[in-house]
């Protein structure tokens, strides 16, 4: 692309949008990326490579279509960073209220919560370590 004469770029978002429009616009390339929403009705049928090629070809050089601007690095990690932590708050959570169930099968009841789980769900647990169950693997069992 840098050795292409300058161009208008028109793009779906898709995951490296950002990305490939911030390399294209440093050589002096206008580009710019169509609004989420607007992506499926410019299609005229089943979706290929051409035809979306076709439909953003199509809209860039329409004045009613909308675009979105391009994210800049920053925000974006920023962004991708909050999705992390989201994701790994939903493991934590998935987690305790599996070890939780699993506790109540043996009869430790805990009250549902992060901090009650860290709290009274370890003083229950060393309370009564003759209720869980043991944990003997078989000869073998984990050996990969």
């Amino acid at each position: 692309m840098a050795k292409r004469p300058r161009v208008t770029v028109g793009m779906a978002p898709w995951g490296g949008s950002p990305h490939w429009a911030r390399q294209w616009r440093e050589p002096g390339h206008e580009v710019t990326l169509r609004a989420p929403q607007s992506v499926k009705p410019s299609g005229k049928t089943h979706k290929n490579a051409l035809r979306e090629a076709e439909a953003s070809a199509e809209a860039v050089t329409r004045p009613s279509r909308r675009f979105v601007p391009i994210q800049e690095v920053e925000p974006q990690d920023g962004q991708a960073l909050h999705r992390v932590r989201e994701r790994l708050m939903g493991a934590r959570t998935a987690l305790v209220h599996a070890r939780r169930g699993l506790w109540a099968e043996s009869g430790i009841v805990v009250p549902p919560g992060g901090n009650a789980f860290r709290t009274v769900g370890l003083e229950k647990l060393e309370a009564a370590p003759a209720q869980l169950p043991s944990f003997r693997a078989k000869k073998g069992c984990f050996q990969g």
